[in-house]
């Protein structure tokens, strides 16, 4: 294969250089594998998850996987990433990760049967998806897809139940400090007339183009819709099916129709006085 279409991405430290994917190899990684890593990572300035002094990316299950997909499709088993660290701490686990992916600090920690894919981004992002403490069985599983061109500079964090629920985000997604994304409570609720659980667990789904400000919190059955902005500190609990709207409050409600948003700040459109 040609050098420059092998793509091969790298970090320099201590003078050397730092292979991150294998060409060749894409089986599963041997239980109890453990990578060493010594690039640097990036200060941003927040309290962001301490990256492991020995190592990156830790298998201590079977049958795991973390690959790395690049822009012709070819798919290379991870042996590291650039920044932050992948724990798998049980089984069946598999983790898709698409360039471009320079500016993306993770953090994964999952237990059993989660599915994580990646799309690629030149945009910074802070991602961390955990999944503890859950039983390897059959119905015990989750999906994460996270779309292209997402920046989420300042930290998203996904916790995913012990249980079923997935977590869909579309394309072009612009989230701001602090956004958590629960599929369920962690602890289960009852009737007391029926015994009949009243809070199981459920997926959640964000569309394409869609901004969300500082503080939001997404929870279990949410549904947010393309092209809409949820506002700063707003607690999402159930699904919106219109596209073009602005939802705040707690729990969050419409409080707008009929808009669109852009990346730019106002100046950009205010007409000059």
């Amino acid at each position: 294969m040609d050098e420059k279409k092998q793509r091969i991405f790298t970090r320099i430290s201590n003078k050397q250089t730092v292979k991150l994917y294998d060409d060749a190899d894409t089986s599963p990684m041997p239980t109890q594998q453990i990578i060493e890593y010594n690039a640097s990572y990036d200060n941003t300035g927040l309290v962001l998850p301490k990256p492991s002094k020995t190592s990156n990316i830790t298998n201590k299950g079977k049958n795991n996987k973390a690959v790395y997909v690049t822009a012709d499709g070819t798919k290379h088993l991870l042996k590291k990433i650039p920044k932050g660290r992948i724990l798998f701490n049980g089984n069946n686990n598999y983790v898709e990760i698409h360039e471009p992916f320079d500016d993306t600090q993770l953090d994964i920690r999952v237990t059993h049967n989660v599915k994580i894919k990646i799309m690629g981004s030149k945009r910074k992002r802070n991602i961390t998806i955990l999944k503890l403490s859950s039983p390897d069985k059959p119905n015990n599983k989750n999906n994460v897809v996270i779309g292209e061109n997402l920046s989420c500079p300042y930290g998203l964090k996904i916790n995913l139940a012990r249980g079923n629920g997935d977590v869909i985000i579309g394309d072009n997604c612009m989230f701001s400090t602090d956004l958590l994304i629960r599929t369920g409570d962690g602890h289960s609720i009852f009737d007391t007339e029926t015994g009949k659980l009243i809070n199981p667990n459920k997926s959640i789904f964000i569309g394409n183009n869609v901004w969300c400000g500082v503080y939001v919190r997404i929870f279990k059955g949410a549904k947010i819709s393309d092209n809409s902005i949820v506002g700063a500190c707003s607690v999402v609990t159930k699904e919106f099916n219109e596209t073009n709207i602005i939802v705040a409050g707690n729990p969050a409600q419409i409080v707008r129709r009929n808009i669109k948003w852009d990346r730019n700040p106002p100046i950009v459109f205010e007409d000059d006085e």
